[in-house]
């Protein structure tokens, strides 16, 4: 239904059909509500295609929001939502890499486990996507790297390091300019007890100091 009323020009029909699921499931309080209207916005981002990417902002801020809830299933479904959303769209998505940057170093902090994997799923795909569309918003990220490095937390540290690993590998993207921005975190992680970060640390100040 949705891909038809799409295809026919009927955008205003598919735009309140996405904010029905918005009011009437994910903004209330039940759970199971939540969880449906998640599935209903990845279901018509899914049958929407690449043409998605015309209701992006309606169908992803909501999902965004729903990782907030203190409900642990409506926070798996939201990254599930949000996979799935990311998927379909692509390069898209990449006009709210600062959020989604945000909400993978947030959700590496998460107390269930199944939550930091759906989250390890969506920082796999972001780091895809960006290879296939290396022009982002390099100091937006950088910004989050630079507050989020001080970090004292093993997953934080081990997911910024891996960022800024993956950024410094992508041709088109030059990390030397800000080397002084990250360069007092990293150095203060190269201490840390943990040898793997502080090995992951080591390389990557070696890489700077040797390009």
């Amino acid at each position: 239904m949705t891909k038809e009323m799409n295809s026919g020009g009927y955008t205003r029909n598919v735009r309140d059909l996405i904010a029905c699921f918005v009011q009437d499931f994910i903004e209330t309080t039940s759970g199971n509500s939540k969880i449906g209207g998640l599935l209903a916005l990845s279901s018509v981002a899914i049958a929407l295609d690449r043409d998605a990417k015309l209701y992006l902002e309606e169908i992803l801020k909501p999902i965004l929001n729903c990782t907030y809830d203190p409900n642990r299933d409506v926070r798996y479904r939201a990254l599930e939502a949000l996979y799935n959303v990311a998927k379909t769209v692509r390069g898209d998505c990449l006009k709210y890499l600062e959020e989604l940057f945000d909400l993978i170093i947030r959700m590496c902090e998460d107390s269930d486990l199944s939550i930091r994997e759906a989250s390890n799923l969506v920082d796999r795909l972001l780091k895809d996507i960006i290879l296939e569309h290396p022009v982002i918003n390099i100091l937006a990220l950088i910004e989050i790297i630079r507050e989020r490095i001080y970090a004292l937390t093993e997953n934080t540290r081990k997911m910024i390091l891996s960022w800024i690993n993956f950024l410094d590998s992508v041709p088109q993207i030059d990390l030397l300019p800000y080397v002084q921005d990250v360069l007092d975190g990293l150095l203060k992680i190269s201490c840390d007890q943990n040898k793997d970060i502080r090995r992951a640390a080591e390389v990557i100040l070696h890489e700077f100091v040797t390009k």
